[in-house]
């Protein structure tokens, strides 16, 4: 019905009509499609008839769902970044909602992929596949996805703090499945208030960030307490003897350089916590 009041049509296609089982987090899913659906709806701005379909198929095991679009298309020297993390076509400003890459990461932790093609003035399809399931009886517990962490690392608190949204998202997909505790923050100043409110046990923070930047942080936070919480560092490939002086004190327990799959920060985990392995 929002979508009619703006002159757009939107087509739901099952051709067979039948259920199709998939397994995985119903809520994290259906976000998936509102935001390739939410994009779609941008990308037909000032098309004079906006169409926007969504068909659903069984493909060879698996679940097809695409969304596809008649609008203004997808830039070819753009096409490599969409699901960059760092990167946005969205005015500043202007809300990106979860962003591609949020998409990607949620639909691969599900053991599917999702790829596109685009036409410039034609139009964008996205297209997701995800494994299909005999019933939904037949569906494997959540734990069984995730890369086994140890039973002791799910008592851990762990702070985020990132100024990128989509990075604070991906780390707290990666690691609510994990960890006890996650909590995401936007800057160091907003960090050091929770900190100063509640105990952490990691705190895994990017470098670059305004308001107090992630050298910052650490210094900050050892001056109030040398040894906990411990610290990660999140640093994108950046190469500075500074940090590399906080590690050398001690000051930090490691890096973790961006972008991180769920297993590289598993492992980052182990090695920082090998009692809790």
């Amino acid at each position: 019905e929002i979508y009619e009041k703006e002159g757009i049509h939107l087509n739901l296609s099952n051709p067979k009509q039948e259920k199709l089982f998939v397994h995985g987090n119903k809520g994290r899913l259906e976000q998936v499609i509102f935001n390739l659906i939410a994009n779609a709806k941008d990308a037909t701005e000032g098309q004079k008839e906006r169409h926007i379909d969504i068909e659903m198929a069984e493909v060879s095991g698996f679940i097809s769902v695409k969304v596809r679009d008649n609008g203004k298309g997808i830039p070819e020297q753009i096409k490599d970044k969409i699901f960059d993390p760092f990167f946005t076509t969205k005015d500043l400003n202007k809300g990106t909602g979860m962003g591609l890459s949020i998409v990607s990461t949620i639909i691969k932790e599900h053991n599917g992929d999702i790829f596109f093609d685009s036409v410039p003035n034609q139009g964008t399809t996205f297209t997701i596949l995800l494994p299909l399931q005999e019933s939904a009886s037949a569906q494997k517990p959540l734990e069984a996805q995730i890369p086994q962490a140890g039973n002791q690392l799910r008592s851990l608190r762990v702070l985020v703090v990132d100024d990128e949204e989509d990075i604070r998202q991906i780390a707290e997909i990666y690691l609510q499945e994990t960890v006890g505790k996650v909590t995401l923050a936007k800057n160091g100043q907003e960090a050091m208030d929770l900190l100063s409110k509640d105990q952490y046990d990691l705190v895994i923070s990017d470098v670059k960030m305004p308001m107090m930047n992630g050298v910052e942080l650490v210094k900050k936070l050892r001056e109030v307490n040398m040894n906990e919480p411990r610290i990660v560092l999140m640093t994108g490939g950046i190469d500075n003897g500074e940090l590399h002086d906080l590690k050398a004190k001690s000051m930090i327990n490691g890096f973790l350089d961006k972008p991180f799959s769920i297993d590289s920060l598993i492992h980052k985990l182990k090695n920082i916590f090998p009692e809790r392995s």
